[in-house]
C-alpha cells in the first residue's frame, strides 16, 4: 500500500457508482500459469478453433480472488519506456492465440495480500469495450483490463496488439493513481484509490464439442464507487445557464488541481468527470444552496509529468515549480480548447468561450494572475508567481500538451 492509499472498505449499500449499477460463483484458481500447456499453434479449420472468445466472465455474482500487484513502468502515450517484449508472430495469431500466448503480466506479486470479490453490479462491460466496469462488494469498482476482451482493431482498421493496449492502460492509469495519492487536493477531485492487483481468469476456448480451460493473470484497479452521474449523461439544456458554468467551472478547476499535482490528464471530457449531487436540477433552488462535487475519473492516457521516462522535448518537469503556490489558470490552459464541452456546456463561438473563462477565472485568486502577449494570447503573469524577473513564464500547457493536439 502507497502512502496515503485508501484502504478497502468492508461493506456499503447496495446502489451504483459512476451511476446506479445494472454467474454462477467463481472459485479462484491456484495451479501455476508457468504448468499450462500453451500449445497456440492449431488451426482455423480444427475443432479446437481458437478464434472463438470465451463468454465474458464479468457478470453479476462473479466471486474471484485478486492478489496484491506492483506493475510494470508505464509505456506509450508519452512515456519512452520500451514495451515488454511480445511474440514477433503475434499479428499472425487470432486475439484468442494472442493473449493465451501472454499469460501472465508483467510487474511484482505480493503473494499473501489477497481479497475475494463478487461482482454486484454492472458499470460498463462487453466485447471490444476495453477495460471492463464493474461494481464490487458494494463499495468499490473494479477495473479490469482484461486484453481478450479489448478490441483488436484501431479506428484506422489497423491491428493493434491487445495484450499491450491492456497493460499499458493499466500501467499509465496506476502511476497517475499513484501520484495523485501525493497530493490531498488531487485526492479530492478523484475516486479513493484501493491499489493495484491481479486476478486468475479461467478462459475456456474452443468450440462447444472441442474445449479446454486455461488461466490468464488479468490486471485491475479498485477505485471508489462513486454517488452521483456522468457528466455525459445530463442534458445541460436542461439546466439552468449559471448551473451549468458552475459545473463547467468546477470541471476546470478540478483539471487545474490534477495538473499542479504533476498529471496531465490528456482526456478531460465530459465522458470522463462524474458529478456528485441531487439539487442541481431543481429551477428553484438557489445557486449559492447547490451542493455538488466533481470527480475525474479515467488516466489511462494520463502523463505522470515528473515520471522519469516522461518525455516531451517542449517541456521541463521543474516548470511544475512554478504552481506550488498558485494553480495553473484555466484561462491559459483552456484558451479556445473548450471543444469537448461545446454540445451545451459552453458556447460555440470561441471569443464567447474566451470571455466566459475571463469573467470566471481572473479573479479567482486560487490561480496565477494572468496577462496578454502582444500577440493577443493568455500568459502567466511572472512576478506575481515566484520568477524574478518580470518576463512572463510557462503557460502550463506546452506546445503538445494534450489540450492543445486534440483541439
Amino acid at each position: 500500500m502507497t502512502p496515503n492509499e485508501q484502504k478497502l472498505p468492508t461493506n456499503a449499500n447496495t446502489s451504483g457508482f459512476y451511476a446506479n449499477p445494472s454467474t454462477e460463483s467463481y472459485n479462484s484458481m491456484h495451479s501455476s500459469v508457468h504448468d499450462l500447456d500453451l500449445d497456440v499453434s492449431e488451426s482455423e479449420d480444427s475443432d479446437f478453433a481458437l478464434n472463438y472468445r470465451p463468454r465474458l466472465p464479468y457478470t453479476k455474482g462473479f466471486k474471484f480472488t485478486v492478489t496484491r500487484h506492483e506493475p510494470p513502468e508505464p509505456y506509450g502515450h508519452g512515456y519512452d519506456t520500451k514495451p515488454p517484449q511480445r511474440h514477433s508472430n503475434w499479428k499472425s495469431m487470432s486475439l484468442v492465440e494472442c493473449c493465451l500466448s501472454e499469460p501472465t503480466i508483467n510487474g511484482q506479486s505480493s503473494v499473501g495480500h489477497t481479497q475475494t470479490l463478487t461482482i454486484t453490479g454492472i458499470i460498463r462491460t462487453g466485447y471490444d469495450r476495453g477495460a471492463q466496469l464493474v461494481e464490487v462488494n458494494n463499495t468499490m469498482v473494479a477495473k479490469i483490463y482484461d486484453p481478450l476482451y479489448y478490441n483488436e482493431f484501431n479506428d484506422f482498421g489497423h491491428r493493434e496488439n491487445v495484450v499491450d493496449n491492456a497493460e499499458g492502460d493499466y500501467s499509465r492509469e496506476a502511476i497517475a493513481y499513484e501520484t495523485l495519492q501525493q497530493s490531498s487536493a488531487a485526492r479530492s477531485v478523484t475516486p479513493a484509490y484501493f491499489g493495484t492487483w491481479i486476478t486468475e481468469i479461467e478462459t475456456v476456448v474452443g468450440k462447444p464439442s472441442v474445449s479446454r480451460k486455461q488461466i490468464r493473470e488479468v490486471p485491475l484497479i479498485l477505485i471508489e464507487r462513486l454517488y452521483g452521474e456522468c457528466m455525459s449523461w445530463i442534458s445541460p439544456r436542461l439546466l439552468r445557464k449559471r448551473v451549468r458554468s458552475l459545473i463547467l467551472k468546477k470541471v476546470l478547476c478540478a483539471e487545474a488541481v490534477i495538473y499542479q499535482a504533476g498529471v496531465n490528464h490528456c482526456d478531460l471530457s465530459p465522458r470522463n468527470i462524474m458529478v456528485l449531487g441531487s439539487n442541481y436540477e431543481g429551477p428553484s433552488v438557489a445557486i449559492t444552496d447547490i451542493q455538488l462535487e466533481v470527480r475525474v475519473i479515467d488516466f489511462n492516457i494520463a502523463e505522470v509529468l515528473r515520471h522519469p521516462h516522461y518525455y516531451n522535448k517542449y517541456f521541463d518537469p521543474a516548470s511544475l515549480d512554478q504552481w506550488k503556490l498558485h494553480l495553473p489558470s484555466p484561462i491559459v490552459r483552456f484558451h479556445g480548447c473548450l471543444n469537448e464541452f461545446i454540445p451545451g456546456w459552453c458556447s460555440d463561438d470561441e471569443d464567447a468561450d474566451k470571455k466566459w473563462l475571463w469573467k470566471h477565472f481572473h479573479k479567482d485568486p486560487r490561480f496565477a494572475p494572468v496577462e496578454y502577449s502582444k500577440q493577443g494570447r493568455p500568459i502567466h503573469r511572472a512576478s506575481t508567481i515566484g520568477s524574478e524577473s518580470g518576463a512572463s513564464i510557462g503557460s502550463g500547457r506546452e506546445k503538445t500538451d494534450t489540450i492543445s493536439k486534440k483541439y
